[in-house]
């Protein structure tokens, strides 16, 4: 019985493959900067060292610092978050 419903019904169809927009590209990729970077920051990755002593302004450059790496590590291709995220927003 299986085969014939699988036959009566033909395989199942999605939505035809649409290129997201650019604003939506740079949304998405705008996103995967903002998680890489927190990824960076939760490992540790850019954190004051003890022995410089910079206070707070060391901090906050280290976090300019992250941003920055995490940036240019999607410019090169990311993690391939960017693609599916802005696949998703297509979808309705």
């Amino acid at each position: 019985m299986t085969d014939f419903v699988s036959q009566a019904m033909g395989p199942p169809t999605r939505p035809a493959a649409t290129q997201p927009s650019p604003a939506q590209k740079a949304a998405a990729e705008e996103f995967e900067a903002v998680f890489v970077a927190q990824m960076l920051k939760a490992t540790g990755f850019g954190a004051p060292r003890s022995s410089l002593g910079g206070g707070a302004g060391e901090a906050l450059f280290a976090s300019l610092l992250i941003d920055s790496y995490a940036q240019a590590l999607v410019d090169r291709g990311g993690l391939g978050l960017s693609d599916a995220i802005a696949r998703q927003m297509d979808v309705q």
